[in-house]
């Protein structure tokens, strides 16, 4: 087990940075009658909170001029290129009417094209321009995680990374 601080230990951790938070703390809050599943989770979403907190706080610094959701979309196909707008429904849970919509609004600002002669069911890809925007982005997500994970020691993170894998798995598949 590591002795590292993380951010919000420090005395210079920002006013809005979450508490630390311990397996300790999780089963005392479950001993003291509430759900230690539930705690962990909103811990979570903390996390998510503030990493697209501080995310959101850089892409505004970098002025893509693009939605959230906007950005979100284009990294998927950034990921995955030539997958589809079904994929991208499947993956995100998102209306296929709000997926398409982002999509055309994508592709009308020259950062995806449609892989030629498959209509509808067309992959996606980025352009030239998406793909320099998308190279962008992942500089930024990269710098935002780095300054989170840095409190964590090799071992930690790939824990980390298994017990989030394995989180995945199970609301995937039920």
């Amino acid at each position: 087990m590591s002795t590292k601080q993380g951010p919000a230990e420090t005395p210079d951790a920002p006013a809005d940075a979450a508490p630390p938070c311990s397996r300790a703390a999780g089963i005392r809050h479950a001993a003291d009658g509430g759900d230690g599943q539930a705690h962990a989770f909103e811990r979570m979403h903390e996390l998510m909170f503030l990493f697209r907190g501080r995310l959101q706080q850089a892409l505004r610094e970098d002025a893509s001029g693009l939605t959230g959701l906007e950005l979100r979309v284009l990294g998927y196909f950034g990921r995955q290129p030539g997958a589809t707008q079904a994929e991208l429904v499947q993956h995100s849970g998102r209306d296929k009417g709000q997926v398409a919509r982002l999509v055309k609004g994508l592709e009308a600002r020259g950062l995806l094209r449609r892989e030629p002669g498959a209509g509808r069911g067309a992959g996606l890809m980025l352009t030239e321009a998406g793909a320099a925007l998308h190279g962008r982005l992942e500089g930024l997500r990269a710098r935002v995680a780095g300054r989170a994970l840095q409190a964590l020691d090799p071992d930690e993170l790939i824990q980390l990374s298994r017990l989030l894998d394995k989180l995945n798995g199970a609301l995937r598949h039920q």
